[in-house]
């Protein structure tokens, strides 16, 4: 295990660590207070199955790689602006409170996803959460949401509807939402309200793909 900073990486803040002990991530992300204006936090090579209750308020962005992680729930993200969690194939729990700031979160790909809360992010524009088996997700708290894909996942038709509705209240042009299944996806086909939707939201310059 061991931290990697070059030249570049301190001039621009970066801190990278590559492990495999999550004690010793976190041990290093509360140990660094004089990285309080740090741009990102990129953790590689992961293989412990929990990343919680950490305080990540010293970083802009937050990476982490890992194909063991099951649950992360973290607080104090309020200065985080993008979230990415990679290769989290048995990721089951998402929770990330005081997303305030954040603008992109991206966590495609996760098999196993059941749960994912972020409370409120009003400054999300981009959500990533493809490929995932959560069948229910609330977006009230992203009014400035314009670039999602939610695709194969098992999304209802409530939630499905849901996101449609939010997305023609929210008024937003020129934005593109994913929902169709392309593999083993079983998100639900929307309600005649829901196609409603979907065609407003194309007048005013959306690209939106559903399931068929």
């Amino acid at each position: 295990s061991k931290v990697r900073m070059t030249q570049m990486d301190i001039i621009t803040q970066r801190l990278q660590i590559s492990t495999n002990d999550v004690n010793l991530a976190e041990n290093i992300i509360m140990s660094n207070p004089t990285l309080s204006n740090s741009t990102s936090l990129e953790i590689y090579n992961l293989d412990d199955t929990e990343f919680n209750d950490n305080d990540l308020g010293y970083y802009d962005s937050f990476y982490i790689e890992s194909m063991d992680l099951t649950s992360f729930n973290n607080n104090n993200l309020s200065k985080i602006t993008e979230l990415e969690l990679q290769g989290r194939t048995l990721l089951t729990e998402f929770i990330g409170n005081d997303l305030s700031n954040c603008s992109m979160i991206d966590i495609e790909q996760s098999s196993a996803l059941l749960s994912f809360n972020t409370n409120i992010a009003p400054s999300l524009e981009s959500l990533f959460l493809s490929e995932s088996f959560i069948t229910t997700i609330d977006i009230s708290g992203y009014p400035l949401l314009s670039d999602i894909y939610l695709a194969d996942n098992a999304l209802t038709q409530s939630s499905i509807d849901h996101i449609l509705s939010k997305l023609v209240e929210f008024n937003l042009d020129n934005g593109s939402l994913g929902l169709e299944n392309l593999g083993s996806g079983t998100n639900a086909i929307p309600s005649a309200q829901g196609l409603a939707d979907k065609t407003t939201l194309e007048n005013r310059g959306w690209f939106v793909t559903i399931p068929q």
